[in-house]
């Protein structure tokens, strides 16, 4: 009775405190409630106040624009200058001692994409606005009145292209004189020097030039929109949405692909290249005096039926290229296929001055052409590379390294020797295809590789024929192979079986993985930059093992990569790659020091 009372006590009081305390507690949340809606009011107030100066900007320069006109002559703007004009300008920075301090990033300062040629640059902000900065010379800059009337003054500071104002930019590219753009919708806009033709807006006496972008049209027509274009240094190339490609600017060294050639020495007008009408162009690149143009990736899936692995086939990513000897080892007046790139499946492609950079699929780097100071990434000593070679320094493509190594096995069944499985034949259908072992405790097959390699998968192809006797299964032999261990050493494996031989094979491994799925191909991927010398297949329990094919795919030596490369820029006699982040945080720290420590 007293602990009841007790608790009764206990509960009549602290229904009186919560009864003293809850106006005050009714306040705080009031309060609190308040304060979030306050905050929230705030940032609702920023934002619409943000975006209300952000419309109001693009309206000023829209406004700033004026009625232009271009004069007969076609050399530039005549606008009169509007009150409500404004400049916007970017704040660029950088390391050098001529660049801008550093700043903190801003998201308003956002850049999509950036082009440099011999001496401006273009800049392309994530709100399509298009900027450019330097060298003025034959208007280059496409500014033209927006510098005080002066269409070629010189820009140390990137401006907003006034006449682009109104129309967002996807895509720009800026060659030695000129520069073009292409504004949503696929409309194309060029400007700078018109020498040669390399504006595409018909033929220019002198050294005439257009400062401010003017409208280029493919065939004559509106209907042609553009999703690709380069700016090489006396000629431009575009590709529409179709696939076609449009060249024109100067023939020289047959850098146009064009053949037979109209008499002249340039075209003034986009032509359509015939020769390509076959093909789906995705990519166009233009060099100094040569061009290079790849086709349509396209991915397909082939095999059906639940006993066939379903692969998926890569096609297209053909190379074709058409320019002078100085790049291409020898002259190429109409497109032509470069066979060394055959089956690479080529997803970017970039001409230089005289050498060449394409990227595979699989974030290979091919290079060709001059190799002056080592601009192609090989050997000094080659001082032209003729042919598309991959740079061994950067990623390499991992190849079958099992094909042809010497490999053994816990025992052998009916002279199923184990290099059988390293012959390269994946059929596996019936015992002469396959290599197979006593009814072993813990059986297992090995390959020796000969030299540590870096090891990115492993492929595992199981038997493929069935029993004679239905009474035994369909499944029989496939089923044999499940469930067993895949590993990799960089020391040699006991030769024992049963015990604790599968243990002490774990133990030593650098990377193991227990395969229990019945398929007909098993496929591991290692951890990245795993280096081993050794693979084993080792079965659980008392088994024959049965392998049709086993196939390691890598990359010889213990040397780390830097990871595949996704972007590249071939320029005058220099390659500048971006390659793909790695995810081990120590590869990226020997990467960053490997960069900031390159002469």
């Amino acid at each position: 009775m007293a602990k009841k009372g007790r608790m009764t006590m206990a509960k009549s009081l602290r229904l009186e405190v919560e009864s003293m305390w809850r106006p005050l507690m009714e306040i705080e949340a009031e309060d609190a409630a308040k304060h979030r809606a306050d905050g929230e009011a705030a940032r609702e107030k920023e934002y619409f106040k943000a975006e209300a100066e952000y419309q109001r900007w693009r309206t000023a320069i829209a406004a700033g624009r004026g009625d232009t006109t271009l004069p007969p002559n076609g050399i530039g703007l005549s606008a009169a200058p509007s009150p409500n004009r404004i400049d916007r300008q970017l704040a660029l920075m950088g390391l050098t001692e001529r660049a801008g301090g550093s700043v903190t990033p801003r998201g308003v300062g956002a850049v999509v994409a950036i082009a440099a040629g011999a001496n401006h640059a273009l800049l392309l902000h994530r709100t399509g606005q298009l900027y450019s900065w330097g060298l003025g010379i034959s208007g280059r800059l496409g500014l033209d009145v927006s510098l005080g009337g002066q269409p070629q003054a010189d820009a140390p500071r990137a401006s907003p292209i006034p006449t682009l104002a109104a129309r967002p930019v996807t895509r720009m590219s800026a060659g030695f004189s000129h520069s073009a753009a292409v504004a949503a919708g696929g409309q194309l806009y060029t400007w700078g020097s018109g020498a040669t033709g390399k504006l595409g807006i018909g033929a220019c006496e002198g050294e005439a030039y257009v400062a401010a972008p003017a409208r280029v049209l493919l065939g004559g027509s509106a209907q042609r929109p553009v999703k690709r274009l380069s700016c090489g240094a006396a000629h431009t190339a575009a590709v529409t949405g179709e696939g076609q490609l449009w060249v024109w600017g100067c023939t020289d060294g047959g850098r146009l692909g064009l053949s037979p050639l109209p008499p002249g020495g340039a075209i003034w007008v986009p032509t359509l290249v015939e020769s390509l009408l076959d093909e789906r162009v995705a990519l166009v690149s233009c060099g100094s005096a040569h061009t290079l143009v790849a086709t349509a990736v396209v991915e397909e899936f082939e095999g059906s039926g639940e006993s066939m692995l379903l692969l998926k086939i890569v096609r297209g990513g053909r190379v074709y290229a058409a320019g002078s000897a100085s790049a291409l080892g020898e002259l190429q007046r109409a497109f032509a296929p470069i066979a060394a790139l055959e089956g690479l499946a080529v997803r970017h492609v970039s001409a230089g001055h005289a050498h060449s950079a394409v990227i595979t699929g699989e974030g290979e780097l091919y290079t060709w052409g001059s190799n002056r100071g080592g601009c192609c990434g090989h050997p000094l000593g080659t001082a032209f590379v003729a042919a598309p070679a991959c740079v061994a320094a950067l990623y390499q493509r991992p190849q079958n390294l099992a094909r042809g190594c010497t490999a053994r096995q816990s025992s052998v069944f009916n002279n199923c020797e184990a290099e059988r499985a390293t012959n390269g034949e994946t059929g596996g259908h019936g015992a002469a295809a396959c290599t197979c072992t006593q009814q072993d405790a813990q059986a297992w097959w090995e390959v020796d590789l000969g030299s540590e390699a870096r090891i990115d998968t492993v492929r595992v192809w199981n038997r493929s024929d069935e029993p004679d006797d239905p009474s035994f299964g369909a499944d029989l032999y496939a089923r044999r192979l499940f469930p067993c261990w895949v590993m990799v050493s960089r020391t040699p494996y006991a030769e024992g079986t049963g015990g604790d031989a599968l243990k002490a094979a774990l133990a030593q491994s650098q990377a193991r993985v227990r395969l229990t799925a019945q398929r007909r191909c098993s496929t591991w991927r290692l951890p990245d930059q795993t280096s081993a010398r050794y693979v084993r297949i080792q079965l659980e329990g008392f088994n024959f093992l049965h392998l049709a094919q086993v196939e390691v795919l890598g990359t010889k030596g213990a040397r780390r990569s830097p990871g595949r490369v996704c972007h590249a820029v071939a320029g005058r006699y220099v390659t500048a790659v971006v390659v793909r982040a790695l995810p081990d945080p120590e590869d990226v720290e020997v990467a960053y020091k490997r960069a900031v420590q390159v002469r």
